[in-house]
């Protein structure tokens, strides 16, 4: 979907698709392949439960033990993601196959930005939907219940490390004008 998807530096599903690998065994068939909205945040409770170790409360990861050994998956469960580097702010929320995404600052300038995008239909997140306002509501709420909240800092990298985020696709994006 371009001109969103130009850099790594995105919340778009080929960023956000990171795949965990687990070695089938007595506990996990081979070939399974968890259809559920996961995070990695879910990782350590996972291993912790595996391991027979009492997890960690208040945390906002969830094991996906359960999922391993076939129990259903939840199907409402949110993802919220957030990136703040490179001189940007914009926020992600995942619900299903429908996924919001809002930017709120790029390249230092405020932008009002709201995308909204159907997974299923348009995995290259090419088409924009457009976001009702309940739906920024609730990625609003979710983004605000997601737990802890850190004053973005801009510091402008220097020449060389700015060289090299660029090299390897890291650099900054500036969203297109609204038509």
């Amino acid at each position: 979907g371009t001109p969103w998807r130009q850099k790594k530096a995105s919340l778009h599903d080929f960023n956000l698709r990171i795949p965990f690998f687990v070695l089938p065994g007595n506990s996990v068939p081979r070939g399974l392949e968890l259809e559920a909205s996961c995070s990695n945040i879910d990782v350590t409770p996972t291993l912790l439960e595996w391991l027979g170790v009492a997890g960690h409360t208040n945390v906002p990861g969830v094991s996906l033990l359960g999922l391993l050994h076939g129990a259903p998956a939840e199907t409402t469960r949110a993802l919220y993601a957030r990136n703040s580097t490179n001189n940007r702010v914009e926020e992600a929320l995942l619900i299903g196959e429908r996924k919001l995404v809002r930017y709120e600052v790029v390249s230092g300038k405020e932008v009002t930005r709201s995308c909204c995008f159907d997974l299923c239909a348009d995995p290259r997140e090419a088409v924009d939907l457009g976001c009702s306002t309940a739906e920024l509501e609730e990625l609003l709420r979710v983004a605000s219940a997601a737990g802890r909240i850190y004053p973005a800092t801009f510091a402008t990298p220097d020449a060389e490390t700015r060289a090299n985020l660029d090299g390897l696709g890291y650099g900054g994006v500036e969203p297109p004008e609204d038509e």
